[in-house]
């Protein structure tokens, strides 16, 4: 067995209705149950509607549940936004921040992004932070300087909220859903340049990567040291997929 430990985040994203999360957790409900051992943590993040049944259906096994995004209010009139203390109340110990879906534009969200990791920390949620580079950034060479101002925002909230440790999740943009990974190397020197950031302000990090993470690329990921977790969009709705990748990262 290998003695590294791993997370990994299964995002379901907007890919099961509830009636379909129902029957995935019925069909698979055993053998999910016996995901999370020796060294991987397993953490799922369905969406809004459905974490009720997907708690009720965890429940005595250490399959864990996380939200995939939460608002950065406290409470108030903020149509379709779902607060951190209901995730909370509702079973959920992680919450996905900075998703490059949930928003457009980094530095006009800069501000948003601070305020949801204070309400998910405040209401005792272990936020996981994305962040990665656009397509156009990627082109024009501009990657580190991306990198750079993103790690530094979210560390800057993390001591704000006298935090130590982070959990960090490298997506380039332009590699999601694309079944493509960036070399490796790459991804070695972001993931280098990102933890010294964090080790600058005194932080424990702990560094993902996900962006068409599968069980096709995950042997090539696992070789990059740096890296201790991985993030899985739609990959992860394939039971046997998830199981596969899981295993991989056992060997």
């Amino acid at each position: 067995m290998h003695d590294k430990r791993y997370i990994v985040i299964a995002n379901w994203k907007m890919n099961f209705s509830f009636n379909q999360t129902v029957l995935w957790l019925k069909n698979n409900h055993e053998s999910l149950m016996q995901l999370p051992q020796n060294n991987i943590s397993l953490v799922i993040c369905p969406s809004f509607e459905s974490l009720w049944i997907t708690k009720t259906n965890l429940k005595e096994s250490l399959v864990l549940l996380g939200a995939q995004d939460c608002s950065e209010h406290e409470t108030g009139p903020f149509t379709a936004q779902v607060s951190a203390q209901s995730l909370k109340e509702l079973g959920c110990r992680y919450c996905l921040i900075g998703h490059s879906e949930t928003f457009e534009n980094w530095d006009t969200y800069q501000e948003t992004l601070h305020n949801k990791i204070t309400m998910a920390l405040t209401h005792d949620l272990t936020p996981i932070m994305c962040f990665g580079e656009s397509k156009e950034e990627h082109e024009q060479k501009m990657t580190e300087a991306s990198i750079t101002k993103q790690i530094t925002h979210y560390c800057s909230a993390l001591k704000k909220n006298s935090i130590t440790k982070g959990l960090f999740a490298y997506e380039p943009k332009w590699a999601i859903g694309s079944g493509k990974i960036p070399d490796t190397t790459h991804i070695e020197k972001i993931l280098i340049l990102s933890k010294k950031i964090a080790d600058s302000f005194a932080l424990d990090a702990t560094m993902m990567y996900g962006g068409s993470v599968s069980s096709k690329t995950v042997l090539s990921l696992k070789k990059i040291s740096v890296i201790e977790g991985f993030l899985l969009g739609k990959a992860s709705t394939d039971f046997q997929e998830l199981k596969k990748v899981v295993s991989l990262l056992q060997e």
